[in-house]
């Protein structure tokens, strides 16, 4: 069973962050030779360090990825939608020891004023389970299948997540 444990502190849709509230590194738009130049470091850390980057993927997966998403960076970007063009491509990879983190003040705002769910889960082949409640009691709340939220369906906003996740 291919299973994949979530600790969803925040639901990072977007629409999370007001721009007002954001940090200087969240509004800055980088311009597409910025993005470009970062990204080619980006790959080339990649290509240089990882062991296989077609090692649990088709060949040449990696660069079809990494083309697909250079091949976008032809307009300014901010770097929330700069890191969510980079997560598929590190998604490619299919490694446990391989992980996008965002920059530091960004994680930090995330942690102080993004609005947060009560709640740890676990997302598995057969659903969406709560495993720990923030919000009272965690023993009533254990394996209860998570059906919705906030009136969207947990399928589509498994796929929703899953396009901003890495392995």
């Amino acid at each position: 069973m291919n299973r994949i444990t979530l600790f969803f502190v925040f639901l990072f849709l977007g629409t999370v962050f007001p721009a007002a509230a954001q940090d200087t590194i969240l509004r800055r738009i980088l311009s597409p030779a910025q993005l470009q130049e970062d990204m080619a470091l980006f790959r080339l850390a990649i290509e240089e360090r990882h062991p296989g980057v077609d090692r649990y993927r088709k060949p040449g997966t990696f660069a079809h990825t990494a083309d697909a998403a250079s091949a976008q960076l032809n307009k300014p970007m901010n770097v929330r939608d700069f890191y969510q063009l980079l997560a598929p491509i590190v998604d490619t990879l299919d490694c446990g020891h391989s992980e996008l983190a965002l920059p530091k003040t960004y994680s930090k705002y995330l942690q102080q004023k993004a609005k947060q769910l009560p709640f740890r889960f676990q997302l598995n082949d057969t659903g969406l389970f709560v495993r720990v409640s923030y919000a009272g009691d965690s023993v009533q709340l254990m394996n209860m299948r998570v059906e919705k939220i906030n009136g969207y369906n947990v399928d589509s906003l498994a796929q929703s997540w899953n396009a901003h996740m890495t392995s």
